[in-house]
């Protein structure tokens, strides 16, 4: 049986392992943006 506190561990790695990809997409689509705006103008 797996214990609580591994459990929570494994529980947190995923989050943050969400977080890191929620923010790297939102980055990379600011990033993106930043180098479109130019060829508008």
């Amino acid at each position: 049986m797996i214990s609580i506190p591994k459990m929570w561990e494994l529980l947190q790695i995923m989050i943050l392992r969400t977080d890191s990809k929620i923010v790297g997409t939102h980055t990379f689509r600011r990033f993106f943006l930043v180098l479109l705006r130019p060829a508008h103008v």
